[in-house]
């Protein structure tokens, strides 16, 4: 049997397709030499559709000068212009050329149709893919490898081939057995040197852009020595206008802090005025609201002894607000006063033995301890602090006061004070198994007036936390909080440690 001989694939009317086509590539190659040279990816959409559309019109040419395997299957080189164009032009201007290419295809129908669309949109997209994949890797496409082109081109042309199973088997069988070989030895070659092509142009471009950049930056600093030059020439040659200058400023510069000078008296005296304000209102509180406040809450009190049985129910009931709010407004008035009051006087910076100001503890609560069934724990050694022990007193009967204040309904109530050294510091802890506070409470307890609870359930001014916080401030310490709702709080005093602790 004869053995059935290979029709030749590339006729000559195919050699002089492949010519043009070559010839329309390099016309690509030139646009975007002329594209580089004038910055056109900083151009907006419109140019780059413009783009794209130039792109589209060089793929139809292509697409004109093409030569037939079988009827209605075309061959051409849009494969190479559209995955070159993905690669170097990017979105916009692909994707336009891609859409005008398939629509011409489209247009010009046969068996082939739809695997010529295919391969558009694949070339196109491994194109931009390829594109995205060196930009996340930071590579420029100016400094693209001969291996890493030749691979690109290897790549989008077997994917090409690969399509071409979606024609019938037995012709798909047929062209890839007659062009398989030939387009896998040509096309990834014509890619790779269209892309060493315009990579050299990308290359040329870049150059010449740092060059100009460079040329502009000298011209700049040349501009700005020259004038740097002449404003120099001209403050040596009038050498008496700087002397002026000087002297002008230093002149300003005596009003300025003269006049910064009396603003600060002038502030000085208003703050204290208001000290001397602030001392009248406590005067006034002290002697001209106490005495009116003490004979209504004296005279309620003898009106609820001796009348209380000749009342009714509801007049008892508002007798009882009386005697009550009189009581709450003695104790506000009495916390204000020690708000007020707190670090007035110089603060006395000196060791303070902690100790017998503790033990005092014990006398100034111990009936209410009693009565609430609570334990006081001093735990030893105490730590000395330098301080004022007067404020320091302040602080620790204001936390204790708290911590038998604000205690839970059951169990036994636990209250543990130390003070522990911590480099240049002494920490003074009051910790108790009470209710807590919620941390979006922290900042607000320690203001003045500031209370989480209603009389009812907890009475109370809201003074107590303002004063620790001011009689630590005035002796340079700081407080803080470390609280659990449902199990208990610890405050802490941090202040200055004695260098060497005299009582231990």
């Amino acid at each position: 049997m004869a053995r059935r001989r290979r029709v030749t694939v590339v006729t000559d009317a195919g050699l002089l397709a492949l010519i043009h086509n070559a010839a329309l590539l390099l016309s690509m190659v030139l646009m975007f030499e002329m594209l580089a040279r004038q910055g056109w990816e900083r151009s907006g959409l419109s140019i780059r559709i413009l783009v794209g559309v130039l792109l589209g019109a060089i793929g139809m040419a292509v697409m004109l000068t093409r030569w037939e395997l079988l009827p209605g299957l075309f061959f051409d080189t849009r494969s190479i212009l559209l995955a070159t164009s993905g690669l170097f032009f990017g979105g916009v201007p692909t994707l336009v050329a891609m859409t005008m290419t398939g629509g011409f295809r489209l247009v010009q129908g046969g068996v082939g149709a739809g695997v010529g669309i295919a391969v558009i949109l694949a070339s196109g997209l491994i194109g931009l893919g390829w594109r995205r994949w060196l930009m996340r890797r930071r590579l420029s496409l100016a400094e693209l490898s001969l291996r890493e082109a030749y691979v690109f081109g290897l790549v989008v042309h077997v994917a090409m081939l690969l399509l071409m199973l979606i024609l019938p088997l037995p012709m798909a069988l047929e062209v890839l057995a007659r062009i398989g070989l030939p387009v896998l030895a040509i096309y990834p070659l014509a890619t790779l040197l269209l892309i060493v092509l315009m990579a050299g142009n990308l290359r040329k471009s870049q150059a010449e852009t740092s060059l100009r950049t460079a040329q502009a930056e000298t011209m700049r600093l040349l501009a700005q020595a020259e004038t740097a030059k002449r404003h120099l020439q001209r403050l040596i040659k009038d050498e008496r206008v700087a002397r002026w200058a000087l002297s002008e400023s230093e002149a300003r510069y005596r009003a300025l802090n003269e006049v910064l000078e009396r603003r600060v008296a002038e502030r000085t005296a208003e703050l204290e005025s208001a000290n001397r304000d602030l001392a009248s209102f406590s005067y006034s509180v002290s002697h001209d609201l106490r005495a009116p406040l003490r004979a209504i809450n004296g005279f309620a009190r003898i009106l609820a002894r001796r009348e209380r049985e000749r009342l009714d129910e509801e007049s008892r009931h508002y007798l009882d607000n009386v005697v009550e709010a009189g009581q709450r407004m003695e104790t506000l008035i009495e916390d204000l006063l020690d708000y007020s009051h707190t670090g007035q006087g110089a603060v006395r910076a000196q060791p303070v033995a902690l100790g017998p100001i503790l033990a005092s503890l014990h006398s100034t609560f111990g009936e209410r301890i009693a009565a609430a069934g609570a334990i006081l724990e001093i735990r030893e050694p105490l730590a000395t602090p330098l301080g004022d022990a007067t404020l320091i007193g302040q602080i620790l009967n204001n936390l204790v006061d708290n911590a038998l204040l604000y205690r839970c309904r059951e169990g036994v109530p636990r209250i543990v004070l130390e003070a522990r050294r911590q480099d240049d510091r002494v920490v003074i802890g009051v910790s108790d198994n009470g209710i807590g506070i919620d941390p979006d409470d922290t900042e607000k307890i320690f203001q003045v007036f500031q209370r989480l609870h209603s009389q009812e359930d907890y009475p109370g001014t809201g003074i107590g936390l303002a004063i620790v916080t001011k009689a630590a401030h005035r002796m340079g310490g700081e407080i803080g909080l470390e609280s659990v709702p449902g199990q208990g709080s610890r405050f802490s005093v941090s202040l200055a440690a004695c260098e060497e602790d005299p009582y231990n």
